[in-house]
């Protein structure tokens, strides 16, 4: 039942965040190990949940909400302070 999720859409998914994490460490704002972090999670799992289990629409605002409330506090490399 869940193998044809996972080949669709979860395997979709996960290949596009895979690209958004690779770009975000190459360019310095999260380390590699957030890439791969639970935190890294939190962000697709509340786009699952909506899609999955309460059928709610995803949106450019809900994607803009994950982004900005979730994904980036939990996983952006802390800034060092200027002196």
């Amino acid at each position: 039942m869940f193998a044809g999720y996972r080949r669709g859409p979860l395997d979709r998914w996960a290949a596009a965040f895979a690209q958004v994490f690779d770009r975000a460490v190459r360019r310095g704002e999260m380390s590699p190990d957030a890439a791969t972090s639970v935190a890294a999670e939190a962000g697709p799992g509340v786009v699952i949940q909506r899609w999955l289990i309460s059928g709610e629409p995803i949106d450019s605002h809900l994607v803009t909400a994950v982004v900005d409330e979730v994904m980036l506090p939990l996983l952006q490399r802390p800034r060092t302070p200027t002196a």
